[in-house]
Formats: structure tokens, sequence, C-alpha cells
């Protein structure tokens, strides 16, 4: 099920004085792309292609984030998979307030605010985790990534309210024009094989999708590349093919 809770970030870092989430441009909503159409094709050819061009080169997006002034010292990216907020670093933003040297600070303040989060009703949490990029992605990761990323509960039904000493009671729905669907992706996923490497019923463990690319490898019989992530699922007792069997098989 669409479970939400990304949706309610914006409001609670408002809330929280970290400045107001203002609106971002988004794609429009499919029942206004007939219109948007017979609109263009009215337009004349010289004035339509200087339109068009505007448009691709500053597309809509779920994921710009407004940053704009000094009175924001964090923003929410647009992410419908787990929450994302963004920091306006003096340096790094073009009208950062928030000094490099305070970022961890701020990091675990806000992690305290969210974890304070509760459902109304149930009084239950509704945080799952939080993990920083540098936690999630390791000290060289790319310097755009969300600084904060909220994981939210998944057993507690819709997230549409929330509420904390600091933030008081708050309510949106995840439900728009982008998002009328009642059911979404999950984190985790299934993958199934077959063959002489694996035996029929076992199931594996603590896999992961960067797995997958080290087990087809170790299946080709490729010699490790090197510097990767994952590991191959192939048990280690499993007879691997030589290199040249899958070529002059029939």
């Amino acid at each position: 099920a669409y479970i939400g809770g990304y949706q309610l970030l914006p409001p609670v870092l408002d809330a929280l004085g970290y400045g107001p989430q203002r609106p971002r441009p988004t794609k429009p909503a499919k029942s206004a792309l007939p219109v948007r159409r017979l609109v263009r094709r009215a337009l004349p050819p010289g004035l339509r292609d200087r339109r068009d061009a505007a448009r691709r080169a500053d597309p809509p997006t779920y994921t710009r984030v407004v940053l704009t002034d000094a009175t924001q010292r964090a923003a929410v990216l647009d992410n419908n998979r787990c929450g994302a907020i963004r920091l306006n670093v003096v340096g790094r933003e073009p009208d950062g307030v928030v000094e490099p040297g305070d970022v961890p600070a701020t990091l675990d303040e806000l992690r305290r605010q969210l974890a304070a989060l509760v459902e109304p009703v149930t009084g239950e949490p509704i945080v799952a985790a939080t993990w920083t990029a540098t936690e999630a992605y390791g000290r060289d990761h790319h310097p755009d990534l969300p600084d904060l990323l909220v994981d939210f509960r998944t057993d507690l039904g819709p997230l549409e309210s929330c509420t904390s000493a600091a933030t008081g009671d708050i309510h949106r729905t995840f439900l728009s024009p982008h998002t009328p669907r009642s059911g979404d992706h999950v984190p985790g996923s299934r993958l199934w094989a077959t063959g002489p490497a694996f035996a029929p019923g076992e199931v594996i463990h603590g896999a992961n999708v960067l797995d997958l690319a080290p087990t087809v490898l170790d299946l080709l019989a490729v010699g490790d590349p090197g510097a990767r992530d994952g590991r191959s699922l192939v048990p280690p007792s499993t007879d691997r093919p030589t290199p040249g069997d899958w070529a002059t098989a029939p």
C-alpha cells in the first residue's frame, strides 16, 4: 500500500523553524496535457520553437531544491521513496546560512526532532531511522546528495498525520495529481534463480541488489575485476565453469 510519510516533512520543517518550504515546480497533471498540446499547436512556429527550447533548458522536475534565501536553514527534496533533506550550507548553496562547522550539530538536532514525531492516535513513532549521506554512501559520496535521509515506518498504515511537542499537530495527505495510485514499490525485492549452482528450495538471506553483478560474473567464470560492491551468491562449494565453457557449449 502507498503509505506516505515523506510528504509530512515540509510542514514539519516549517513548524520547527527551518524556514518556509516553498512550492516547487512539478510536472503538469495528466488531465492538463491535452490542453497544453492544443495551446502548443496554436502557437506560431517560431514562438513554438523558442518555447520548446526554453523548456528543454530548464525542465520541471520533482527533485528541484528550493533554497532561495537566508530564511531557510534546510529544504525538503521531493522524493517518494524516503524523506530527503538538504541543509542550506554557507559556501555550498548560493544563500547559505548554516556554517559548515555547524552541520553535524544541525543534523543531530534534526534527527532528535524527527525521532520525536508520533502518530497522533496510537502515539507510535513514525520515523524508523535517519541516515546522513556519509553513513549511507561513505565519505566520498556525491556532494549533491541529500544531507539527511528519513526512513518512515511501514507497519502503521497510511502516514498522513504526526505530532510532537515542538511541531504540534500536522496533517498532509500523500495523494496528489502525481500520486493518484494506492500502491507503490517497496525497498525489498525478490530474485528467483535455478540451475546447478542453486539448491532447490534454498533461501539466501542477507542478499542485496549489489550482489547481482558479482553473481553473474561468478556464473560466467569471469575473474574478479577488483573494486566492486556486493558478493557472489553462488555457494563456495559449487563447481564453477572454466573460461570458454560458455562459448563452446551447444
